[in-house]
């Protein structure tokens, strides 16, 4: 199933590069002359002096620091943005052959053909979503002016179990490499750890100071993000003491209007010393995130709910959400869930297994 998909790859690959057409002929690439393969983000650098002229203006050189920081700090955006691409793809490429191999592996040891093999795995893994969980699942997607669910509930299941399948393939694949004996040594391209703070108000689990700190933006409306919270509660109980986790709110205000409110709320219950279990209510119950469905939340785990209340209503955390959010825009996080692993980026809803390994690699340097 993964070879036979190779060919269709390589045509997507050749008609989203930046080129006048998408064309199946093969280009001989052109090699530099002398030329040597960076092998960090800062070799790859066209960084020029600040006092490099880059025009003139009715006869007045203009310098690069003329251009201010917004242009520099764009430019090194962009450079980061290149090398963790670069570092992106190879891994990707790398971990397609490997899992390739394995499942030819695990294929021949079963009798069957690799595609048979991937089918009965998947099968196995196949769950049917119950109508809470339909619900749930089409509540935190549609839009204001959404049809009721019985119009579209065939629509949705197709959607949720089109996902899930996903999930169980990324999960099985993970395994299958985690149980691998390889040995990577790809050149470490990746542009440097940024400085992912972790403010006081910010949710926090483990020890502070630890050799690793995992930190989330996350949207409490987003059903990724539900996901994804369950596997942080799995890595925090798998790696204790050893690594600190921190939350941070990235509420998509645009898409869900009900983000805003839960992450001030789950503020709001931090104060009262119930940050993280209001974090799971809200989670488990993001059907339901209304202003009163969320005082019962907190009445049901014994929060003040006046204080909550008067929390929320008068914006008490509304500035530390506001804060959350800047941070996450000044470090171009861009969708939820994100996390960053001792300052490197995991984007585009990482696996639990994905963030275990950068996990593990941290622990071992």
């Amino acid at each position: 199933m993964i070879k036979a998909l190779r060919p269709a790859l390589a045509v997507a690959a050749l008609c989203l590069a930046p080129v006048a057409g998408c064309t199946t002929t093969e280009r001989k690439p052109v090699a530099a002359p002398h030329a040597r393969a960076a092998t960090t983000c800062a070799e790859a650098s066209l960084a020029l002096a600040p006092d490099t002229v880059v025009g003139a203006l009715d006869g007045v050189a203009v310098k690069l620091s003329d251009l201010g920081d917004e242009a520099r700090r764009a430019e090194e955006k962009a450079l980061w943005e290149y090398c963790d691409a670069v570092y992106a793809m190879r891994s990707r490429a790398l971990d397609g052959y490997v899992t390739e191999q394995l499942v030819n592996k695990a294929a021949a040891g079963a009798g069957v053909e690799p595609d048979a093999w991937v089918r009965g795995e998947l099968e196995k893994r196949a769950t049917v979503p119950t109508d809470a969980e339909i619900q749930a699942f089409y509540d935190s997607i549609k839009p204001p002016d959404a049809p009721p669910l019985e119009v579209v509930k065939q629509r949705v299941v197709m959607m949720m179990q089109q996902q899930r399948a996903e999930d169980s393939a990324r999960a099985l694949f993970d395994e299958l490499r985690a149980g691998a004996k390889l040995e990577r040594s790809l050149p470490d391209v990746r542009s440097p750890p940024r400085n992912v703070d972790l403010p006081a108000w910010a949710g926090k689990k483990g020890a502070a100071g630890a050799k690793v700190r995992v930190v989330e933006f996350a949207d409490y409306q987003c059903p990724y993000c539900s996901r994804a919270a369950d596997a942080m509660r799995a890595l925090a109980k798998r790696y204790g003491d050893r690594v600190e986790f921190g939350y941070r709110n990235f509420p998509l205000r645009s898409i869900h209007p009900d983000a805003d409110r839960a992450a001030q709320a789950a503020q709001c219950a931090g104060r009262q010393g119930k940050f993280w279990e209001m974090h799971d209510q809200l989670y488990a119950s993001q059907h339901s995130l209304d202003a009163e469905s969320i005082m019962a939340h907190g009445k049901a785990l014994g929060l003040d709910v006046e204080k909550l209340q008067g929390c929320i209503e008068k914006g008490e955390t509304a500035a530390e959400v506001e804060a959350d959010l800047k941070e996450a825009t000044d470090l171009g996080i861009e969708g939820t869930p994100s996390f960053f692993v001792n300052g490197r980026p995991h984007l585009g809803n990482p696996s639990e297994e994905a963030l275990a390994a950068a996990i593990d690699a941290e622990l071992a340097r």
